[in-house]
């Protein structure tokens, strides 16, 4: 499966998702959240002993996409 927002990679049964948004410092928004709950669920389905979780380039996860939450109705 491909997600444009997360990468899912393996070494053995060991999976690395990784919060790919770096120019957003891997702010999370509603798409990143589906995919990596699609990837979780693919690494369970694929019977995976370890989850690691990391995110590209300079931050972990920034917390909410705040450019996201603006736009929601009040």
């Amino acid at each position: 499966m491909s997600w444009d927002t997360v990468r899912l990679e393996w070494d053995g049964d060991v999976a690395t998702l990784t919060v790919d948004r770096p120019d957003a410092l891997n702010a999370l928004n509603v798409e990143t959240l589906e995919a990596m709950g699609e990837a979780i669920a693919t690494a369970a389905d694929e019977d995976a002993r370890v989850l690691v979780l990391t995110g590209a380039g300079d931050a972990f996860i920034a917390g909410a996409d705040i450019t996201y939450m603006r736009d929601l109705p009040t």
